[in-house]
């Protein structure tokens, strides 16, 4: 499914959550997942596990290039705020250590943003290959959106991938924090009875 935050907010996270009695929900980002630290969140919720793993990218003042006229100068600032990210989401991979237990589903939820997509993209592809019975969906901002659909929409249709979701905030540190706070207000997930 490709969608908009809000519609993913509404029906599409209860989908993918629907049923599960036990889950782990990772939220993985080369940002930072607005308001929390990386780790354990503390949810007071029986049988829901919430890990938050963050690459903490802060761009140097030098990326501020990128809006200047001069386009050498411009590709210079892009060139930093791409090398920057890609630091940050294999210090998030570098850091990141998933305890898989038996009966416990697993909903994984990167966001791949425009300066280090392909890397979390693949981030994304390797929890689904480790894991095939997860749950793994892409958050993504709508910079370049033409080029990024063109690698994900495949990725939906060949199910290595269940979600893509599509939000305007560049960085979507508060739609991880919102996608995680819906999972934990919305827990337990009632089963869905087909009508």
């Amino acid at each position: 499914m490709l969608t908009n935050t809000q519609d993913f907010l509404d029906v599409g996270l209860g989908i993918l959550t629907a049923g599960a009695r036990k889950l782990h929900v990772l939220l993985a980002t080369y940002n930072n997942v607005a308001g929390y630290k990386s780790g354990l969140v503390e949810t007071d919720k029986e049988g829901l596990a919430i890990q938050v793993q963050n690459g903490n990218l802060f761009y140097s003042p030098l990326t501020f290039l990128i809006h200047l006229p001069d386009s050498r100068l411009a590709r210079v600032g892009a060139e930093m705020m791409d090398h920057e990210a890609r630091e940050a989401q294999s210090a998030l991979e570098a850091n990141l250590v998933i305890e898989d237990q038996e009966g416990v589903e697993f909903l994984a939820v990167v966001y791949a943003g425009l300066s280090a997509f392909h890397e979390a993209v693949e981030l994304a592809h390797k929890l689904k290959e480790d894991r095939p019975a997860a749950k793994v969906v892409v958050v993504t901002c709508d910079c370049d959106l033409t080029n990024k659909t063109r690698e994900l929409m495949p990725m939906l249709k060949r199910k290595e991938l269940d979600a893509v979701v599509v939000t305007h905030e560049c960085g979507g540190r508060a739609t991880m924090r919102n996608i995680m706070e819906k999972v934990v207000s919305d827990w337990p997930v009632p089963i869905r009875v087909p009508v």
